[in-house]
């Protein structure tokens, strides 16, 4: 069986600062990380899409404003508007640029023995990521289609077409990849997809690759490709929060005047973040109850559980909490965090045994890695400590102490959990 070819499919906009290490990482290398690059620009106003001109070797040489119709570039323009100034280097040599009408600009490129397909196009904005993501997807021809977004970074990428091959070996549909997104808080969005899938993006803002049924997706994950979120100023995230936070309030409305009850959920959650960050704690439940009850298959609905879980943990209802941290591992039974959490609420109920049995589950089997990494790695092992010497596992306690990362042990939570388990080993061996 041939090895499946693989597309990239980005979006972009308004990228110039943080578009470069991105293209370094995907386009390059020695051999670039993929058969097919698709970049659609979405209105950008600076320089990003010069970069991805000359990235993709449309220019031969870095050029100015005004030099462009000039003899300077070897093929044709790929976007309105350049502002100019210096660019990156000369990129790739390759076969003239063709124009297919729907389907921006094409070009191809040979890199030894093999060729590779680049797209690019615009996109008119209309406030819906989803609609932009799958316009981009559909640019694309390759077997296997994913994404990136332009303030990523890729490390270990030349495994994405083994990774790729592997899952399409498996006859799986879809393939998730760590994603670093600040200190402590990671994800594995689904990053790749077979063509034949059926899955398709869905929602305005935060948006998901979704199938169009209500269905388990069959998809694996590869820890060794990591995708890190290039960090943004203070300045840069209040206005990412705030265009983010008016679309998803417009959609949230519309979606609740529809009847849409799933999408209103999952909109319902990220308006109760907003709530929290405002500290507008009742609000903020109304809206993490919406979804919990209403994002029926999706993993905003755990969240939301794990949200609600620490809430009453708070208010000191640890039964309330155990209630919803267990609602979570149902929801999401591969979620480290879910059961983390769940043994948390147990040994705030000191019921030990249950407590133990949850973080038995959450660090030795469950499949993904933590999405909070001090809620499990830290405030998770110091009670899980503590629960196994409350069953008498003094060994596992010990394990699970040296386990704690350094940075998280030297916190006064953890520090404070760490010296009771200390405390309370040493008396249950004392002669």
């Amino acid at each position: 069986m041939s090895r499946p070819t693989v597309a990239i499919a980005m979006i972009v906009r308004d990228a110039e600062k943080t578009l470069p290490a991105l293209l370094k990482s995907i386009l390059a290398r020695p051999i670039p990380i993929a058969d097919e690059f698709v970049f659609v620009d979405t209105g950008s106003l600076d320089r990003t899409c010069e970069l991805i001109a000359i990235a993709c070797g449309f220019y031969s040489a870095p050029w100015k404003y005004g030099e462009l119709y000039k003899g300077q570039a070897t093929g044709l323009p790929i976007f309105d508007g350049f502002t100019g100034g210096e660019v990156l280097s000369a990129g790739m040599a390759g076969s003239l640029v063709t124009s297919e009408p729907g389907r921006g600009f094409i070009r191809h490129f040979q890199r030894g023995q093999d060729t590779y397909r680049l797209v690019t196009a615009r996109f008119d904005w209309i406030k819906d990521f989803a609609a932009a993501r799958n316009y981009a997807f559909g640019l694309a021809t390759s077997d296997w289609v994913g994404y990136f977004d332009a303030d990523d970074e890729v490390e270990n990428g030349h495994l994405l077409r083994d990774a790729v091959a592997s899952a399409a070996a498996e006859g799986l549909e879809a393939l998730a990849l760590p994603y670093d997104y600040a200190p402590g808080v990671a994800d594995w969005p689904l990053r790749f997809i077979a063509r034949r899938s059926g899955l398709s993006w869905r929602r305005r803002i935060h948006e998901t690759l979704e199938p169009a049924e209500l269905r388990p997706v069959n998809a694996k994950s590869y820890a060794d490709i990591v995708v890190r979120h290039t960090r943004r100023t203070e300045e840069e995230t209040a206005r990412s929060l705030a265009r983010n936070g008016a679309i998803c309030r417009e959609a949230y409305a519309d979606a609740k005047a529809a009847g849409a009850v799933r999408d209103a959920a999952c909109y319902a959650y990220t308006l109760a973040l907003e709530a929290l960050a405002a500290r507008d704690e009742l609000a903020a439940e109304q809206l993490l109850l919406e979804t919990a009850a209403g994002a029926i298959g999706m993993a905003s609905r755990a969240h939301a559980l794990l949200a609600l879980s620490a809430m009453e943990l708070g208010r000191k209802n640890p039964e309330r909490a155990a209630e919803h941290a267990a609602a979570a591992v149902e929801a999401e039974p591969t979620f480290t965090d879910c059961h983390a959490a769940f043994g948390i609420a147990l040994h705030r109920c000191r019921n030990h045994a249950r407590a133990a049995q949850a973080f038995d589950f959450a660090f030795n089997r469950a499949p993904f890695p933590p999405r909070n990494a001090f809620l499990v790695n830290g405030f998770g092992r110091g009670l899980a400590a503590l629960s196994y010497i409350g069953v008498g596992r003094l060994d596992d306690a010990d394990k699970m102490l040296a386990a704690i990362p350094p940075e998280m042990a030297a916190t006064p939570e953890v520090a404070g959990m760490i010296a009771r388990a200390q405390a309370a080993l040493a008396k249950r061996r004392a002669p």
